[in-house]
C-alpha cells in the first residue's frame, strides 16, 4: 500500500520554502486521522485499487470496502 505525506516544497528557482498549506494540514490532522479510525472499527470485505493522475505522474489509490449487510 503507497502512503502519501504532505512535504514542504522548495522553489528550484528562488528558494523559498513554502509549507503545504491550510487544505493539506487539515488534511493530515483532521480527515486522514478519521477516515483510518473508520476503517480500523469495521471488519473489510475487500480492498480495491484504482489509478488517478496527480503531479502529472500516476498514481494508485487503495480503498477498503466494509462488509455489506443485506
Amino acid at each position: 500500500m503507497t502512503e502519501y505525506r504532505v512535504v514542504a516544497r522548495t522553489c528550484p528557482c528562488c528558494g523559498k520554502t513554502t509549507p503545504g498549506g491550510r487544505a493539506a494540514r487539515l488534511l493530515t490532522t483532521t480527515f486522514l486521522p478519521r477516515v483510518k479510525e473508520l476503517i480500523a472499527a469495521v471488519p473489510v470485505a475487500h480492498a480495491d485499487e484504482t489509478t488517478a493522475r496527480a503531479d502529472s505522474a500516476l498514481r494508485y489509490l487503495q480503498s477498503p470496502a466494509p462488509t455489506i449487510s443485506p
